[in-house]
């Protein structure tokens, strides 16, 4: 779902104040009932009516990505590259922030890094493999 604009907002409230029901008010500003009712909860508790910032919060905060680049620089920079696995359980020691391998693939994906030698696929397609001979 998308934030209703705080103009919206602003006039979804007038139109409370002028004295309209808040299913009328509802239906004129194309909102759910519910939405027009908790911005009236939210004014009469006064809160702050700014929408939320939506979203998860980054799993590596942006104050880390130098240090997570010195870290990726340096780990990859031996003869052999190490494994997603291997990268997280690194990175465990030195932060205390566990990742999961697969989430260590897409932030080394969204931040352009060079991919480490990639161990899940192998071993899925041998299991699909070891079960089609197996059906058949």
């Amino acid at each position: 779902m998308r934030a209703i604009p705080m103009s919206t907002r602003e006039r979804i409230l007038a139109d409370l104040d002028q004295g309209q029901r808040q299913a009328d008010v509802a239906c004129a500003h194309r909102v759910s009932l519910s939405s027009v009712e908790r911005l009236a909860r939210m004014r009469r508790e006064g809160r702050s009516l700014v929408p939320r910032k939506q979203g998860r919060p980054p799993i590596v905060p942006a104050e880390q990505h130098a240090l997570f680049l010195k870290f990726f620089d340096t780990s990859t920079a031996v003869c052999v590259t190490p494994s997603y696995r291997e990268l997280a359980r690194r990175w465990h020691v030195l932060t205390g922030v566990c990742l999961k391998p697969a989430t260590l693939l897409k932030l080394c994906e969204r931040m352009g890094l060079y991919k480490p030698r990639e161990w899940p696929a192998p071993i899925v397609a041998a299991r699909w493999e070891r079960y089609f001979r197996d059906v058949a």
